[in-house]
């Protein structure tokens, strides 16, 4: 079976084979004590904010601590979600500092990218 994807076709034995990471990942937008900071310009809270930026390529970036491969898997964005949230509730006077629980064997990926 052929799977067309924008404009190019990708085999699917290539996809469960390239794509087979397997585990479950938990994400939560801050610790337990924390409060998730909501930023009425970002239309989301911090968190939300910065994971949908790195899923549409931010995390990726190799100034932003990724590979640059075209994909973006569950380390990037979540490593690059913290670092940014850590970031921003810090300079809005805040601590927030997002947490994962990964038991997951093999790459989990989360978009690709064009």
């Amino acid at each position: 079976m052929r799977i067309a994807q924008r404009g190019k076709d990708l085999d699917s034995y290539y996809l469960i084979n390239s794509f087979s990471g397997t585990g479950r990942v938990m994400v939560t937008a801050s610790k337990g004590n924390e409060n998730s900071i909501e930023v009425a310009d970002y239309g989301h809270g911090l968190f939300t904010y910065f994971l949908l930026e790195g899923l549409k390529g931010e995390a990726d970036k190799r100034e932003n601590g990724g590979n640059q491969d075209g994909w973006v898997d569950i380390d990037e964005a979540y490593n690059y979600a913290y670092d940014k949230v850590a970031e921003k509730a810090g300079e809005l006077g805040h601590l927030q500092h997002p947490q994962q629980d990964k038991r997951v064997e093999g790459k989990i990926y989360l978009s690709r990218l064009k």
